[in-house]
């Protein structure tokens, strides 16, 4: 959330499709919102969907160009215009959109949560086969053991297989002796 929260423009890369991760906004229960460097401490690129660029593209023609908000500033910028959006708006945000799109449970109350859209990107990552070092980097997880303890209920029967056709006897000898090589000779 944080991270969303303190985006700037300059940080939105359309052509190349990316978003450049400098900062995140956190809520300080005396200074109120505070813009710094993110939880991990490090700059990141994350990439981003044709589609979420287009969409970004045409928020900025709208809210920069048209509406004279400032080149340099948020890309969502709180009630007053140029400060950043708070973190629990963003929150707020997505569960107004999961009721309006149905997204409830039987009592009405939204299933669509931030962290479980994040979860479910990381899951469909992996599902496509993006490699697991790429979702954890694109996820912004310290280490890929920890999104591989988070996402192991992914693997399904295809990639069971192919662990154990790695080890299967055919497999260790093509790879000991190599695929071309002459078949060793016992006698000598």
């Amino acid at each position: 959330r944080g991270e969303i929260a303190g985006l700037t423009w300059p940080d939105v890369r359309l052509d190349e499709r990316r978003l450049v991760v400098r900062q995140a906004v956190h809520q300080d229960a005396t200074a109120g919102k505070v813009v710094r460097r993110p939880k991990s401490g490090k700059v990141a690129r994350v990439a981003i969907p044709e589609g979420f660029a287009e969409a970004l593209g045409h928020w900025y023609a709208e809210s920069v160009v048209e509406g004279g908000a400032p080149a340099d500033g948020f890309v969502w910028p709180g009630r007053d215009g140029s400060g950043p959006m708070s973190p629990s708006s963003i929150s707020h945000l997505v569960s107004k959109l999961g009721r309006r799109a149905g997204l409830v449970d039987g009592k009405g109350r939204p299933i669509a949560h931030l962290h479980g859209l994040r979860h479910t990107a990381g899951s469909l990552a992996l599902a496509e086969g993006v490699p697991l070092t790429v979702v954890s980097a694109q996820l912004r997880h310290s280490r890929p053991d920890f999104t591989a303890r988070v996402y192991s209920h992914m693997l399904g029967d295809e990639e069971l297989d192919r662990f154990a056709a790695a080890h299967s006897p055919e497999t260790v000898r093509e790879t000991v002796r190599g695929e071309d090589a002459e078949p060793e000779n016992p006698v000598g």
